[in-house]
């Protein structure tokens, strides 16, 4: 059930005046929420007892860049964290499955394959590694850096903000009563879409509807207001049963939000479900996870050979069979797994004098991952391209209801 947007939107409004930090890392590391106590500590009444409530129940939490990316970052973030916290290999998976269907949605609307594979692969790729990670996972350490690459991260985010349009112009007739000033293909295009622009209540409900509580994560949105009562005010999009009951023990990405910004929470329970010992026998959990289907059934039967293929790809040992037999032998994972090198840029240095002239390199063919990302760059230049022209046009076609009326 969709949330009364007029609630949300009061809740916000009475968040104070806060500025979010637009330099420093993408998301920051874990830290305690005492530093957010410290930092209301000269503020007025209201805040501080808010502020000096929130360690009680939240003892965690993580900055993210004030660069109009946040919430978008955040969900796409805890959504990765949670899935390593529920620790299930084939579920992680599925998801990678449920996403690639996505690109059908993409083309369904218009969005070529050479535009959203530039933002699809990153998140194929960090779903693939978060598997490979499970037996031996560093507490999600290595999602943490691929969120503060300069490369990755947009290109993850934006995937996000691509599964929100697609969604909702699926289902036009749904969401058009959430919009009565507006279309829902201009919402997306000026409000989803565009880089830089911070999520609002709809996308993120279209969001966890689409995918995060689908994905069996619930969302929690805190918001520090300077409404009545000692503690935050509250939000949540829950993950229900069959039987429409609450998943009380369902996963959960928390947000804390200020105006315009959002950063996220964790529970000392969170901190504790991403530090567990891994399974001893992984590979019977994901074995027995994967649905079994007709070879009749050729769609399923695919899409199930598809899996199985891809937990051979990225568990060490494990064999392609339909039938498989476990073996009473430990599981090891091998001490390092292996992954493509990846090269930092080196930043171009300028000088006034000129240097003699060094003998030609021989030229070489550019990498996939170079291609890749000039063409992420050229997309996201067109995109806003397009967006500041619609732009301009709705500028220009107003003032000319405005001279038609005054003629």
């Amino acid at each position: 059930m969709m949330a009364s947007e007029q609630e949300i939107a009061d809740l916000e409004r009475m968040s104070g005046n806060y500025e979010p930090a637009v330099t420093g890392p993408l998301v920051g590391k874990l830290q305690s929420t005492q530093a957010i106590v410290a930092e209301y500590a000269q503020a007025d009444p209201i805040y501080i007892h808010k502020t000096t409530a929130l360690p009680a129940k939240y003892s965690h939490y993580r900055t993210l860049r004030g660069d109009g990316n946040c919430g978008w970052r955040a969900l796409a973030f805890g959504y990765f964290e949670a899935l390593l916290r529920i620790g299930d290999g084939a579920k992680i998976l599925e998801e990678l499955a449920k996403l690639k269907e996505y690109n059908k949605r993409f083309e369904a609307i218009g969005i070529p394959a050479e535009t959203y594979e530039d933002f699809t692969e990153p998140t194929f790729e960090l779903l693939q590694q978060t598997v490979a990670n499970l037996p031996n996972h560093d507490d999600g350490e290595f999602i943490l850096a691929a969120f503060n690459d300069p490369e990755i991260s947009p290109q993850i985010t934006y995937h996000f903000r691509l599964i929100t349009t697609a969604w909702m112009q699926s289902h036009p007739d749904y969401y058009a009563d959430f919009l009565p000033d507006t279309t829902v293909e201009d919402y997306c295009r000026t409000t989803i879409e565009p880089s830089q622009k911070e999520i609002d209540n709809v996308g993120l409900q279209v969001l966890a509807t689409a995918l995060i509580n689908e994905a069996g994560i619930a969302i929690e949105v805190l918001y520090l207001d300077r409404s009545p009562g000692a503690e935050v005010n509250h939000h949540e999009w829950n993950v229900l049963d069959a039987e429409g009951k609450v998943v009380e023990s369902a996963s959960t990405i928390r947000l804390l939000y200020r105006p315009g910004h959002y950063d996220l929470l964790y529970k000392s329970e969170d901190i504790f479900k991403m530090s567990m010992a891994p399974m001893a026998h992984p590979e019977v959990r994901f074995v027995t996870s994967i649905p079994t289907f007709s070879a009749s059934d050729t769609a399923a039967f695919s899409y199930s050979m598809d899996h199985v293929g891809l937990l051979a790809e990225y568990l060490p040992g494990y064999t392609l069979s339909m039938t498989p037999t476990y073996s009473t032998l430990p599981y090891h994972q091998p001490q390092t797994i292996p992954t493509p090198p990846k090269t930092t840029p080196s930043p171009i240095t300028r000088t006034e004098s000129i240097s003699p002239a060094k003998p030609k390199a021989p030229a070489t063919s550019p990498s996939p991952s170079s291609l890749r990302i000039e063409k992420f760059r050229t997309t996201m230049e067109q995109l806003e391209l397009n967006y500041d022209l619609s732009q301009d046009k709705k500028s220009s076609d107003e003032q000319d209801q405005i001279s038609s009326a005054r003629e």
